[in-house]
């Protein structure tokens, strides 16, 4: 009865630490468009390799959240403790997390600098991207496989 109520309470701690990167990217794209709004002179430029280069960035730190997303699913599977496989379930969804912010928060800063959309574009994708990426106890059962005696959802 006990683990039940530890691994509720370890969601809504996860559930927090989510929302919080959900709730400060959300500031940060209206900060953003408050600042586009505001007619700052800049004299950056996009030249196309420097999009070219942005959007390698944002597709790159998809691929790499999503890989080290799954490494840490794989050290999950292998461990037989529920704490550790709970800890481990949150290293890698603050890893991922860590990944996309830094990129969203560098599509932010070249929209500001550069007054370029597609930038803003780019950091309302991976918005989006970590929108989906929300932590549940349904997704923790299905990617962990983990059986149902065990927990309760």
């Amino acid at each position: 009865m006990n683990l039940n109520i530890d691994f509720r309470f370890f969601f809504r701690n996860l559930n927090f630490i989510f929302f919080s990167y959900i709730i400060s990217s959300a500031i940060l794209i209206v900060v953003a468009v408050m600042l586009y709004a505001a007619d700052i002179q800049t004299n950056i430029t996009l030249t196309p390799a420097r999009k070219i280069i942005l959007i390698a960035i944002s597709i790159l730190s998809i691929l790499l959240s999503t890989k080290f997303y799954r490494d840490g699913l794989h050290r999950i599977i292998i461990t037989d403790q529920l704490p550790l496989k709970l800890h481990n379930y949150q290293i890698a969804n603050l890893v991922k997390f860590g990944i996309l912010e830094l990129a969203f928060i560098l599509m932010l800063i070249f929209f500001i600098l550069s007054k370029e959309s597609i930038a803003l574009v780019l950091a309302i994708v991976l918005f989006l991207y970590m929108i989906i990426s929300k932590p549940t106890i349904k997704k923790f059962n299905k990617e962990v496989n983990i059986s149902s005696n065990k927990l309760v959802s």
